[in-house]
């Protein structure tokens, strides 16, 4: 069995590894991100002395991906927009932070107090819908306990063709799409450390991205009012759907390019916003997402 294949990986909200939810992905690129220093003065060479090299940083992140299940959704949704408990999920002020440990076979690591710095959710035709995490947290370390005896949830996939895509009230067909969450975090605040433990929110952007055939029925997309609109985006896996609604879904850029042959097809890009004037009740927002 290749090594990839043998790779597993669980994630908690403490250190506690056995308490944790085991997650069946596609990719994992977490690893430790350090930085070293290098000067060792002039010295009548133009050859490196091996003196005075120094570690200025050292955390960890890299994404997570996977084609998930509702039991891997409701672990990391939430988690990813800075919220808690059962929907409606709604952004919250400050991200959570939580623990993986990721099985390489050759060894195993503890990644320390991550945070979803942000995510992105797609789907194309006839295909799975693809989930990716970009986390960024504090240490990478070798753990040194047994593997335990959790594992991924079965479950099912999601499709594109079980997706609905609503925009003032209608809805429309879709070829593609790209939805990303940006929590804009700030990575960086080392202050008087080399391991950063303050990973401060500084907004939200939240962007959907969708290609659509252009026709008489898809057509009010393209350069759609500058007003905006109420929209949603409906994922499911024929039981369970996450509607992802938006206040205010306006658009930005896009538009339809005749090819040789084919489809004539407009990639678009809408940028989600609060309501003007509002407070923050779960229609008014940027996003709130609720599990049906």
């Amino acid at each position: 069995m290749s090594q990839s294949t043998a790779s597993r990986i669980i994630v908690g909200d403490t250190s506690t590894i056995a308490s944790g939810t085991a997650v069946a992905f596609n990719e994992c690129s977490l690893v430790g991100q350090r930085t070293n220093l290098m000067h060792m003065g002039h010295r009548g060479t133009r050859q490196r002395a091996s003196c005075r090299m120094r570690t200025a940083t050292d955390k960890s992140g890299g994404n997570i991906s996977g084609f998930l299940s509702v039991a891997e959704i409701d672990w990391f949704l939430p988690r990813a927009i800075g919220t808690t408990g059962a929907s409606p999920w709604i952004p919250g002020e400050t991200i959570a932070e939580w623990y993986a440990w990721v099985d390489k076979v050759a060894a195993i690591y503890q990644y320390s107090k991550q945070r979803i710095s942000s995510f992105e959710l797609s789907g194309q035709e006839s295909q799975y819908l693809n989930w990716n995490f970009a986390c960024v947290g504090e240490l990478e370390t070798t753990f040194g306990s047994s593997w335990p005896a959790v594992v991924p949830d079965c479950g099912t996939a999601f499709l594109l063709s079980d997706c609905t895509l609503t925009y003032n009230s209608t809805a429309y067909k879709m070829q593609s799409f790209r939805l990303s969450v940006d929590n804009q975090l700030d990575p960086n605040q080392y202050e008087n450390a080399i391991t950063p433990t303050r990973f401060e929110s500084q907004g939200l952007a939240v962007q959907l991205q969708v290609t659509c055939a252009l026709r008489s029925d898809t057509i009010a997309l393209y350069d759609a009012a500058l007003a905006g609109a109420e929209a949603s985006l409906a994922v499911s896996d024929g039981t369970t759907t996450y509607s992802f609604n938006f206040g205010n879904l306006k658009y930005m850029a896009g538009g339809p390019t005749v090819p040789a042959t084919g489809r004539i097809n407009m990639p678009l890009t809408f940028e989600a916003f609060r309501k003007a004037n509002t407070g923050s009740t779960t229609a008014d927002n940027q996003l709130h997402v609720v599990k049906s």
